[in-house]
């Protein structure tokens, strides 16, 4: 119980947090940003993505498992937290 709730605060995103908005143009730059004080775990951020993502609100309800083909992103901005990059 407390993993999930530990999981949970590190994905949710706070408005108004140390470098709200910056853009990053890899996983690998939000580390180095982190690590270096500019953003903070729960900070919204753009992110410069290539590759394949499963959108997991589509692929789950609550009693079966859907299967969703991965949707493949090309140079495509994301928004999303520094704790979801960590994940």
């Amino acid at each position: 119980q407390d993993m999930v709730l530990g999981l949970y605060y590190l994905t949710k995103s706070r408005p108004g947090t140390k470098g709200e908005g910056k853009k990053f143009a890899s996983m690998a730059d939000v580390l180095i940003a982190l690590e270096m004080g500019e953003v903070e775990t729960l900070t919204p951020i753009k992110l410069r993505y290539t590759g394949k993502v499963i959108d997991l609100t589509k692929a789950f309800d609550s009693q079966n498992v859907l299967h969703t083909e991965p949707a493949e992103y090309v140079k495509q901005d994301m928004e999303t937290t520094v704790g979801r990059v960590i994940l």
